[in-house]
């Protein structure tokens, strides 16, 4: 963020919090000095032997994997990847790319990879360098290095040699550093696991479990800890542990024997990845977001998976505390998700849904350690309370959690299997392999209670009130009508008034609307300005839809035309926003909560004052028509004339109807 954007997000908060977030500010750097200098000084690596705990998680017998699972671990094998829209790319060291929207970089220069490892020195430094050439020698003879630090879209690459708290992104243009991070998520690998478990070619199956193999150790070895890219932020840093042990343990747990040398490194960088996350958790007391809930998932998984000691046993009851926190700070009582976004909230639930898959998992003699923790051990965020951890009441807490916003998610679906994008979508998930491919599939889930659906919300007088409004000429008014037909046969509603979604579904009919809180307890870091926005599906084809995300940080400007209400069919004044998006890239300042004043079998009413005047959305269900009619004491823009931005299926890709 640039100085000017600070001043002005300064200028926004009372001179008390100023205060002390610039005093924060100040003890940080200090600390960052002292820990920049010891990490130059000394190697990074843990220097501790680690050992991995017997598996947990096993693919069951009874899966069965396809021509395309198939077809998808060969491409793995190739070092080939298709993420976040860069089409399939070769990722390799000193390969060109395509770049984005005429940006691009050149390529870096090839390596040439010795046995030994010699070629990493002048890449990890000197005091890195033995740990770093130690793992490559247990990389298979001819495996060609993937290139973690590279930017495959843009062809901007970070260096390995600098330290993860001084990586700059976001500051040029087309560079994504989404795009490293996703690759370095290493989700891939269990993907490949299962392969190797389930396949009935036995050279296939050794390839990809050789495979998994060599690709972490080629990350180990050259990504020293604290420096690169890759370890710029805890969240990507657990999900990549975690994919490590998902992986391994399907291997593991269909007998498939891994060198020993391979196990102590690997339990090695666990180590090292815990005490990463630990000592950079993505916690602050005002606000815990899908990042802090990735930390302590991500750390849930490595305490999991090695051998209990004192450290790893406060690990594994500090990530069960903090698991059951979040499923009741970052979910609603209707089961959304705080964070403003239906993607986010996917991504989020796939977290809650693998981390009790884990814990209904562990052995009975893991879990009486959590008796007797010390917990002076884990210092950082919250803190650590004392025995016994409240291992049933987090479980609890996370099946109930997955249980109703799994049901949030079902009846969101539109009419093609999706959900609609309200807010942002970076296509994150947790671990790409589902559920059900472990042995037991879904279990725990029976204790779960279903409220039920809210099939009305408010009062229908609210609907004649605001008609009568427009009659009196109080307000002006710009109506859309959109025809079909048979449309409220079999109508069904349901509203989700906490995560402020409302839906109507018929055979005929899909329509959504957006109208509630601000996301982020009011920070809006995934909101868009798309308060009153809908998506609009009649027989089975989108009439009106969210535009999408399409990117972050590398293109600034279409960040924000994404998420401007400009992008979005909800009610706007000519001219202007209803929230700021010029003080940064993931905060809306000055964005209001839509409220409901109805939501019924016959109607919706819905209103919102970030123009600092009320703007009205009414929304009426005919047999023959759905009627839009927006209103307002301010001017209203007629939408007749709404030219969103190409439609965004995912992060990076864009649909431009050719």
């Amino acid at each position: 963020m640039t100085l000017g954007r600070h001043i002005r997000r300064a200028l926004t908060l009372p001179p008390r919090v100023v205060a002390k977030k610039a005093a924060a500010r100040a003890a940080g750097a200090v600390r960052m000095h002292v820990a920049r200098a010891r990490d130059l000084r000394r190697p990074t690596y843990a220097e501790e032997t680690a050992r991995l705990a017997d598996p947990v998680l096993a693919v069951s017998p009874a899966n069965q994997i396809e021509e395309v699972d198939v077809r998808a671990a060969e491409r793995y094998i190739a070092h080939e990847f298709s993420l976040l829209g860069s089409g399939a790319v070769r990722v390799a060291h000193g390969v060109g790319c395509q770049g984005v929207e005429g940006h691009r970089y050149p390529p870096g220069e090839p390596v040439v990879p010795d046995s030994e490892g010699l070629w990493l020195v002048p890449r990890t430094g000197r005091l890195n360098a033995p740990y770093a050439q130690a793992a490559w020698r247990s990389v298979s003879p001819g495996y060609p290095p993937i290139d973690w630090q590279l930017d495959f879209k843009s062809g901007y690459r970070w260096s390995e040699r600098t330290w993860y708290r001084d990586i700059r992104y976001g500051h040029l243009p087309g560079v994504d550093v989404k795009v490293p991070w996703e690759l370095a998520r290493c989700q891939h690998l269990p993907e490949l696991a299962r392969v190797a478990v389930l396949t009935e070619d036995p050279a296939l199956a050794e390839r990809c479990a050789r495979e998994v193999v060599d690709q972490v150790c080629d990350f180990i070895a050259q990504n020293p800890p604290r420096f690169g890219v890759n370890w710029a932020c805890p969240m990507d840093v657990g999900i990549r542990a975690a994919n490590w042990t998902i992986a391994v343990d399907f291997l593991r747990s269909a007998g498939v024997t891994l060198d020993r040398e391979f196990e102590r490194l690997l339990a090695g960088s666990l180590l090292a990845h815990g005490r990463h996350i630990i000592d950079n958790l993505e916690w602050t007391p005002e606000l815990r977001s899908n990042h802090y809930l990735a930390d302590v998932a991500g750390l849930l998984f490595i305490a999991a998976h090695l051998m209990p000691d004192p450290e790893t046993d406060a690990w594994l009851a500090f990530a069960i505390q903090e698991l059951q926190k979040a499923t009741q700070e970052q979910f609603y009582p209707d089961g959304g998700n705080f964070e403003g976004s239906t993607s986010y909230h996917l991504l989020s639930l796939d977290m809650v849904s693998w981390a009790h898959a884990l814990i209904v998992r562990l052995p009975p003699k893991r879990l009486e350690r959590l008796t007797a923790y010390d917990p002076s051990l884990v210092q950082a965020g919250p803190g650590l309370s004392p025995p016994p951890a409240d291992v049933a009441g987090a479980t609890r807490a996370l099946a109930q959690c997955f249980a109703i916003g799994a049901r949030f998610a079902a009846a969101l679906k539109r009419p093609d299997g999706l959900i609609p994008q309200f807010g942002d979508n970076d296509s994150g998930r947790f671990a790409r392999v589902s559920l059900d491919v472990l042995d037991g599939g879904l279990v725990g889930f029976g204790d779960a209670v279903l409220p039920a659906v809210v099939p009305c919300v408010g009062e229908a007088s609210a609907v004649a009130e605001l008609r009568q409004r427009i009659q009196s000429g109080e307000v002006h008014a710009r109506e859309y009508v959109f025809a079909g037909s048979s449309l409220t046969d079999g109508l069904e509603v349901a509203c989700f008034p906490h995560s402020g979604v409302y839906v109507y579904r018929s055979e005929r009919l899909y329509l959504a609307v957006r109208c509630g809180q601000i996301g982020q307890n009011g920070a809006g870091g995934h909101d868009h300005c798309d308060q009153l926005g809908i998506e609009l599906w009649l027989d089975g084809r989108p009439v009106v839809r969210d535009p999408g995300t399409y990117l972050y940080t590398p293109l600034p400007e279409r960040r924000n035309e994404y998420r401007s209400a400009k992008a979005h069919f909800v009610p706007r004044v000519p001219g202007r926003e209803p929230a700021r998006l010029d003080l940064g890239l993931f905060v809306l300042p000055g964005a209001r909560p839509g409220v409901c004043e109805y939501a019924g079998p016959d109607a919706f009413v819905g209103w919102h004052d970030g123009y600092g005047e009320a703007v009205w959305r009414l929304i009426e269900g005919r047999d023959d028509a759905v009627v839009v009619t927006d209103a307002s004491t301010l001017d209203l823009e007629d939408l007749r004339d709404h030219r969103p931005p190409p439609y965004s299926p995912g992060y990076g890709l864009l649909d431009r109807g050719d």
